[in-house]
């Protein structure tokens, strides 16, 4: 317990509003029958960059809501992810532990430029409006944890929780509920599989100003994916396993071939000041390339 416990809560509490009064998700992208596998790689990916668990939430946070006012590209979909990743890492992460671009590049075996990555930054932040406050559900289940709980919050307990909010995450239903009660309701969860009674005491009620019939829709939906899933929904999940994404995939990869074969054969121009200033500033032609419709 720090000495401010209230004070952050309150805060949270005051993101998740604001957050709900800018923000309606309506499931609107061309390409939200691939967020699924599209989050289980942007996991794995920061598994492998080794960056926290909060950054990773705000990753998906950032990516849902560009997603569902975007038209993406197939063959762009892991450069937004991993462009949401790298910004949240500068934003959440430690200090000199957010990847560089190059990092990036390799683990996603080249398949986009340095400029692909700068442009895609550049269209994101510009769409946040350059404000990354947000609180997700696993900021409200870690101060739920880290108050006066610890009785029955021992690692297992925690683990089980975190799985369950990590669950919630591949399932855009949860998209509509307001992240505290997503983390309430999977305290609620876990203390029911621990049989732990009463399951939602009067401590918790009034940590989280949440009734037990507050939380009934969303205990159920979370019990329902439960039945029908794994706890661990991230260990098996790749962007490239998903049979039409990796088609549209490879042929965008063939048609970039194509194109740099017949670049080879153009005539080479001077790289005089005024060339290398239009490569490096953002055109609208450049962003066309990316996104073919704003829904």
């Amino acid at each position: 317990m720090f000495p401010y416990s209230k004070e952050y809560y309150a805060h949270l509490l005051l993101q998740e509003s604001k957050s709900s009064q800018q923000l309606q998700f309506k499931g609107r992208s061309p390409q939200i029958h691939l967020r699924k596998c599209l989050i289980g790689s942007l996991k794995q990916l920061s598994n492998k960059l080794d960056l926290g668990a909060t950054t990773f939430h705000v990753a998906v946070h950032l990516l849902d809501y560009f997603m569902d006012s975007h038209g993406i590209e197939t063959h762009q979909l892991m450069l937004t992810a991993s462009t949401c990743l790298f910004i949240s890492a500068k934003y959440v992460d430690i200090d000199g532990n957010f990847p560089r671009i190059s990092h990036l590049q390799s683990l996603n075996n080249f398949q986009n430029s340095t400029y692909e990555y700068k442009v895609m930054e550049i269209l994101l932040l510009n769409f946040w409006k350059w404000n990354l406050n947000c609180a997700t559900s696993l900021h409200f289940l870690e101060h739920i944890m880290a108050s006066n709980l610890s009785p029955f919050c021992g690692s297992s307990f925690r683990r089980q929780a975190v799985d369950l909010v990590n669950l919630t995450l591949l399932e855009f239903q949860f998209i509509s509920y307001k992240p505290s009660v997503i983390a309430a309701s999977c305290i609620a969860v876990t203390r029911i599989q621990f049989q732990l009674f009463p399951v939602w005491p009067v401590m918790l009620e009034t940590l989280t100003s949440y009734s037990l019939t507050d939380l009934c829709l969303c205990i159920q939906n979370i019990n329902q994916i439960v039945l029908n899933g794994s706890l661990n929904p991230f260990s098996k999940v790749q962007l490239n396993s998903h049979p039409s994404l990796r088609q549209k995939m490879d042929r965008n990869k063939r048609d970039k071939s194509e194109k740099s074969e017949k670049s080879l054969k153009a005539p080479v121009m001077s790289h005089n000041g005024a060339t290398i200033k239009r490569q490096n500033s953002l055109q609208p032609r450049d962003l066309k390339n990316l996104y073919y419709a704003n829904i």
